[in-house]
């Protein structure tokens, strides 16, 4: 904030603008939607940086496009705490269901690479507040259910930071609980459950329901399981066999179990994959 603050000195057209409490990420960006008099958008989060050339690639390449895709994306790198820079490939289907169910599953686009265009920002109504942490993906979610285009450019224009206090990728219960939130939404917008193929809506559902195990709502875990099980019987696996066998256990048992396994987990009795 303060190098923003030496080049407004310079520049009358860079404006900052502060909330007087923290609302969260959304709100601090639907904020800046509401000031900006542009016709595109860009985000940059606070651990990110761009790299030479990218705002005037994407401008170009919407102003080539037609209306209805309403951003780009790029590829980008991952810069881990350890040193190494990792390049992310991050291309996806550019439109309908198929845009929307890898969306869905795994959000592969860092929004620090995105540009929009502001009027479909605007049209959405820009960032759900409650969902800070995860307002990104579910804007990204809707768009698309509206029918929306996502058009991906080949180019690296961003280095995204990894470390330990990226909330994007911190597997807290209030992240997992805001995720569980988004896919709530969105599963049940007749919209885009009607884009949805069978087979990407047990593929939700399954993860849905490894989402709502972590949070130990046992009930709707195993309801999402035996869900995807009835569109996609090929899903079966051990592991999902020996969730559904745990969560079948009368009372606190289920609980009790799964947390004996998480703390073995931990403590490295178990790789990774396991369970």
């Amino acid at each position: 904030l303060e190098v923003i603050a030496q080049e407004q000195r310079y520049d009358d057209r860079i404006k900052i603008f502060k909330h007087t409490e923290n609302l969260g990420v959304g709100a601090a960006r639907n904020t800046g939607l509401h000031f900006a008099q542009g016709d595109y958008i860009a985000f940059l989060d606070q651990d990110d940086f761009w790299l030479p050339g990218k705002l005037i690639t994407q401008v170009k390449a919407l102003l080539e496009s037609p209306d209805d895709v309403a951003l780009c994306y790029t590829n980008y790198y991952i810069q881990h705490a350890g040193g190494d820079c990792v390049p992310f490939n991050a291309i996806l289907p550019g439109s309908g269901g198929e845009l929307i169910g890898e969306l869905m599953l795994f959000c592969r686009i860092s929004f620090s690479t995105t540009l929009f265009r502001r009027k479909d920002l605007l049209e959405i109504g820009g960032f759900e507040t409650c969902l800070s942490g995860c307002d990104d993906w579910d804007l990204l979610i809707k768009l698309a259910g509206k029918g929306k285009k996502m058009l991906h450019l080949p180019d690296f224009s961003a280095v995204m930071t990894l470390h330990e206090h990226n909330q994007r990728f911190q597997r807290s219960e209030n992240i997992i609980a805001k995720s569980c939130q988004v896919l709530d939404r969105h599963l049940n917008d007749p919209q885009v459950l009607s884009q949805l193929s069978s087979w990407y809506r047990a593929k939700i559902l399954l993860s849905r329901g490894y989402c709502y195990s972590a949070l130990n709502e046992m009930r709707k875990a195993r309801e999402d399981w035996l869900h995807a099980l009835s569109l996609n019987p090929s899903l079966l696996s051990f592991r999902l066999l020996a969730w559904l066998l745990l969560t079948s256990l009368p009372g606190s048992f289920p609980k009790i179990i799964i947390k004996s396994i998480r703390d073995l987990r931990k403590s490295s009795l178990f790789g990774s994959n396991d369970w």
